[in-house]
């Protein structure tokens, strides 16, 4: 009898021992990586639509994805998926790679629930989502896509465990958690690593219902030209991302519940919007567009408090256009930050940020179209996003330049650049600049004529305003 207690009470413990894990591990970030999420993604990256105009400039993997799968773009997959990006954003791929249930059979049991409804209230019905994942499993036999997985797979799993070494430093989701005033045991959050993501870097949060499973899918920064692989990979972008798409899970339901107040400014999108920005970038309502300024001015805060820092009052970011709202967003929360005995939550002071709108008035002015940014890399620092069609292209800078000069001007600082391209863009430095540049070890100069557009913003009113 005693035996059989014993037993039992060993048995009581190791249930409790393995619930505890259990929910200790639901409570953490995982970091992973999917081979059915960049399946979809590569399939994505091949279609007009998701084919970013960057995705050439970016990563050598998804360069290296463009020229393997380069003779599949007229595919059946490729055409159905090009169909159904008229009716879902691109973050809903990943959520419908998640649908197969392996890799070796890619079969189906259920779609999410949120990507039925917006393929329904498109097409009437979802038949297009089955015809779409037979074509996907074509698709991934007729490319022998294996092959061109297991050629990166060590790269993936590399940079998944750097990620995962660094994220297990920090307190990410407590961060979260405590900046919002709100605990989320119930969700899981999963941070997939990936590097066909069109976007070139992270999209989405797709949510199946049932389970309550939040997903960040996110895509390393550019390296510089000279480096072999992704070993060395800081996962400060990498962390950003899982900011902004976990952001997204605090954030949307808070402007739901506010949805008539938040209506009543909707005259900021027909700002925002202006020559369908927004609508062209997949935010084509008022409330997503919102929650998109809000979600990237609070990653900014947020960013500094997860390194142990504390962010600036002001903005001193990079240009925000067409998200015109963040830099009034990201200071106004310095008061929600300064007075949480007030404010506890986000949601008890989400009404200060709906006045603050009221605050705002749309004017036009001349910029100088100077269209690139910088990041840093051990001191140095390189060209890792060009606008298309921007004299900076049109001049020839590619991607992964790296930057010594603007004029005159030795950069220094990633803020410094920041400061320098307002004054350029504000007409202060000319209409013709000299960039120095190294590619390839060798030192260029690169004369750029910048162009001349005239844009809509946003400034707080005043008397005489």
């Amino acid at each position: 009898m005693k035996n059989k207690t014993k037993i039992v009470l060993i048995v009581l413990t190791l249930a409790i021992v393995l619930l505890a894990i259990s929910c200790n591990q639901q409570k953490e970030v995982i970091v992973s990586f999917d081979e059915r999420i960049e399946l979809l993604c590569c399939i994505g990256i091949l279609t007009p639509n998701g084919g970013s105009h960057q995705a050439k400039f970016v990563h050598p993997i998804r360069k290296s994805a463009l020229e393997y799968f380069e003779p599949y773009k007229n595919h059946k997959a490729v055409n159905i998926a090009e169909e159904i990006l008229n009716h879902l954003f691109l973050d809903s791929f990943p959520a419908i790679a998640l649908s197969f249930n392996n890799i070796s059979e890619l079969n189906v049991r259920m779609f999410p629930p949120y990507v039925c409804k917006e393929i329904e209230a498109g097409y009437g019905n979802i038949d297009v989502l089955w015809d779409f994942a037979k074509a996907v499993k074509d698709f991934y036999q007729e490319t022998s896509f294996e092959k061109f997985w297991e050629n990166h797979s060590d790269e993936y799993k590399r940079t998944s465990e750097r990620f995962r070494e660094e994220i297990s430093q920090i307190p990410l989701r407590k961060t979260i958690e405590d900046y919002f005033g709100i605990s989320k045991p119930e969700f899981m959050f999963n941070i997939y690593i990936s590097f066909l993501t069109p976007a070139g870097f992270m999209f989405g949060s797709p949510e199946f219902e049932e389970v309550k499973i939040k997903y960040s899918v996110t895509s390393p920064w550019p390296v510089p030209p000279d480096s072999a692989s992704y070993d060395h990979i800081s996962g400060k972008d990498l962390i950003s991302g899982a900011i902004h798409e976990f952001g997204h899970s605090f954030i949307n339901p808070v402007t739901a519940k506010f949805q008539d107040e938040v209506a009543k400014r909707a005259w900021l999108f027909e700002v925002l919007n202006k020559n369908d920005m927004m609508t062209n970038l997949h935010y084509g309502r008022w409330e997503g567009c919102l929650n998109e300024n809000i979600v990237r001015a609070a990653t900014a805060r947020l960013n500094k408090y997860v390194s142990g820092e504390k962010p600036t009052e002001k903005w001193e970011g990079r240009n925000t256009y067409p998200f015109l709202l963040i830099p009034f967003i990201y200071e106004k929360l310095v008061e929600y930050e300064d007075n949480r005995s007030k404010f506890p939550t986000y949601e008890s002071f989400f009404p200060n940020i709906i006045s603050m709108l009221d605050s705002l008035e749309a004017f036009e002015e001349i910029i100088l179209d100077f269209s690139f940014n910088i990041y840093e890399k051990e001191g140095k620092f390189y060209i890792n996003w060009i606008s298309y069609g921007s004299s900076a292209q049109n001049a020839g800078l590619l991607v992964d330049d790296k930057i010594k000069k603007v004029g005159k001007e030795t950069i220094e600082s990633v803020s410094e650049f920041n400061k320098i391209r307002q004054e350029i863009m504000k007409g202060r430095w000319g209409r013709d600049i000299n960039i120095i540049i190294e590619r390839a070890g060798k030192e260029r100069t690169i004369p750029i004529v910048l162009n001349e557009s005239k844009v809509i913003r946003l400034r707080r009113k005043t008397k005489d305003n």
